[in-house]
């Protein structure tokens, strides 16, 4: 329970710093105005709502036996699909020159074939191999897969269904062996108005198709997302030349907000706010963990807790 805990923690933490890194940069580049309160506003319902939840776990104490006694080996199992999910997707991304997002939707797609029972530890892992080599080398890579093993393992059983969660763990374990090894994330400008437009637009299109593979057909929410990530991947640089790829990012980042369960984001109004705000947040938190694998669910994860926030003030139009 401690673990699970702190684990939880850990979660809260690191997309907080995200969506706080998120306010400067628009208080920098907008000033002070609608959408740094906006973000603002995002943040405080993400505290809120993710300090809930751990409450709630504790207070609760809904922790079954086989919650507690989960055999070893079926943690130690989840533990090395996260690392084989990395080390695969880093060959992919990196090696073969694929890129990240193709790279991490293959490795869901065949996750999900091969090893359905493990698929979501090695989707999880799979975000970690999203990092660029420029900022870690195999070793790093690693350190950063076992640190998002641990992790995963330790924190499955809070924050259920709630999409991004698996790339915020790998975002961790990415951060947490930077700071260890003294590594330097890359940076990149905020996008002008025209493309932070498109980005907000496909944002809301990759949550859809996401979410409605996953809601309303009933797929696997990493075959749903794996899917319209690779798609976008694979399609979108095709149609534009120059910006395809963020949007591919764009794409496959709310594509992890889609993989959240119906409890979480009950149709799909809930689901069109969540894609905005991954939208703005991606913008606004541009120049920040430049490649890291991870930082596209974090920004999912925050996205998805602060919609979960206003469903519950009954700011949102009911189900």
């Amino acid at each position: 329970m401690i673990t699970t805990i702190l684990g939880g923690l850990l979660l809260l933490g690191k997309a907080i710093i995200l969506f706080i890194v998120s306010i400067f940069e628009s208080l920098r580049n907008e000033g002070f105005g609608l959408i740094s309160l906006l973000i603002f506003l995002l943040t405080g319902l993400l505290i809120f709502e993710g300090y809930k939840e751990i409450k709630n776990k504790i207070s609760s104490g809904k922790y079954t036996k086989g919650d507690e006694s989960e055999r070893w080996f079926i943690k130690l199992a989840d533990f090395f699909a996260v690392v084989v999910g990395a080390v695969v997707t880093f060959y992919l991304n990196n090696h073969v020159g694929l890129g990240a997002v193709v790279a991490a939707g293959i490795v869901g797609i065949l996750g999900y074939v091969v090893a359905p029972k493990y698929e979501v530890p090695i989707y999880c892992g799979s975000f970690v191999g999203m990092s660029s080599a420029s900022v870690y080398d195999l070793e790093h890579l690693l350190i950063a897969s076992v640190l998002a093993g641990i992790i995963f393992v330790i924190t499955k059983r809070i924050f259920k269904g709630v999409g991004g969660k698996l790339g915020t763990v790998a975002l961790i374990g990415g951060v947490l062996t930077a700071v260890i090894t003294g590594r330097e994330f890359t940076k990149s400008s905020l996008p002008g108005r025209e493309v932070g437009l498109l980005i907000i637009i496909f944002a809301v299109i990759g949550i859809l198709a996401t979410y409605t593979l996953n809601v309303r057909y009933g797929k696997s929410p990493v075959l749903s997302s794996a899917t319209v990530g690779l798609t976008g991947g694979l399609v979108l640089p095709e149609i534009f030349p120059e910006i395809g790829p963020i949007l591919a990012l764009v794409v496959i980042c709310a594509s992890f907000a889609g993989m959240s369960s119906k409890e979480r984001l009950p149709n799909e109004f809930y689901a069109i706010i969540a894609g905005i705000f991954c939208g703005i947040i991606f913008i606004f938190s541009a120049p920040y963990f430049g490649g890291a694998g991870g930082k596209l669910g974090t920004i999912a994860f925050g996205a998805v807790i602060a919609v979960v926030a206003l469903k519950r003030f009954g700011t949102l139009v009911k189900k």
